[in-house]
């Protein structure tokens, strides 16, 4: 496929944008169109109608296929800023106790070992691992929700040096766009289409919205099975797609879309980011809502950027300062 390429500064993200040129070339026949727009709409009903009789009448083969017929619009990237991790400790000891974390494998992605019990989530199918950040601290927080007492850790991850990685960012609605940082991508975007047959400008901008749309969507924390639309997009451009994609860039729901996040597979983490910073911290104050207030507890020291082995840690408080918290917030 014939692309087009050019170079642009969009925020932290260092994009090489590349566009398919033949599909400038692409003509749809009136019917061919309003089919497609039936396809579209019909699937828009169903997300937003979920139910668990939903498996036994939809084909997650035939909605694949209807993905892979429209283009990957992903683009080599270097992002230039640190992406956040935040984990709660006890959500993810085997033990599940509130206490300190050992292990570097504890700060990353859910074991491959036991990722048949995840559950859906907003970019990964039931019993897919997949890790999640967010770009700065806001979002990190926002998404996990730590209680009062909890203890957890914050990881910080860098993208290697001199290395290039295909994101598929997620902002076609209006609901996110007037957010500064995806200014450029919007009019680089609305300058693509206007190179398409109308047709075809109408399918493309149609399928990227609804699938921004699920992307965004609330869903019920009780209720992950929300979460099916959004995950089977992901999937497929994660495991699927051609060119690969190795992440998909999204605005962050419990931010109010103020911030985005980071979803990409085991092995790209593995071979294109390293560990840059681990901090342990206690929640001692929550409000129910957006507030929350911390102490940290203790700093990784000599971190290991590939985050294998165990975590070496040193006290950010006094020890007095430490115990008294242990025996206030039951650390044992």
């Amino acid at each position: 496929m014939k692309k087009t390429e050019k170079a642009l500064q969009h925020g932290e993200r260092k994009i090489f944008l590349s566009m398919p040129d033949d599909l400038s070339d692409l003509k749809f026949t009136q019917e061919q169109k309003e089919f497609i727009l039936r396809q579209l709409k019909t699937a828009r009903q169903v997300s937003q109608q979920l139910n668990l009789r939903f498996l036994d009448t939809f084909s997650i083969d035939n909605f694949e296929r209807e993905i892979a017929f429209f283009p990957v619009i992903a683009f080599p990237t270097h992002f230039e800023g640190e992406f956040q991790r935040l984990v709660i400790n006890r959500t993810v000891r085997t033990d599940e106790k509130n206490v300190r974390l050992t292990d570097y494998t504890q700060l990353k992605y859910p074991p491959l070992k036991i990722e048949h019990k995840l559950p859906f989530n907003r970019a990964s199918l039931k019993g897919q691992s997949v890790f999640y950040a967010g770009a700065g601290n806001l979002s990190s927080i926002l998404e996990t929700r730590p209680e009062l007492g909890d203890l957890y850790t914050v990881s910080k991850w860098r993208q290697k040096k001199d290395t290039l990685i295909n994101h598929f960012p997620i902002f076609y609605h209006q609901a996110i766009s007037d957010r500064p940082e995806f200014e450029k991508d919007w009019e680089h975007h609305n300058d693509f289409l206007k190179t398409l047959n109308p047709d075809v400008s109408e399918v493309v901008s149609e399928f990227l919205n609804f699938m921004t749309e699920v992307f965004i969507k609330k869903v019920n924390k009780d209720n992950k099975f929300g979460y099916m639309f959004s995950s089977l997009f992901s999937n497929y451009y994660l495991t699927r797609a051609l060119p690969q994609v190795h992440c998909i860039y999204y605005p962050s729901v419990a931010s109010e879309y103020a911030a985005s996040n980071i979803a990409c597979l085991p092995k790209t983490l593995d071979d294109y980011f390293e560990c840059v910073d681990v901090k342990e911290c206690l929640c001692i104050y929550h409000n129910g809502s957006k507030q929350w207030l911390s102490r940290r507890i203790a700093e990784a020291r000599n971190i290991n950027p590939k985050a294998v082995g165990e975590i070496e840690w040193e006290l950010h408080i006094s020890e007095e300062e430490y115990n008294n918290l242990k025996q206030a917030y039951n650390l044992i």
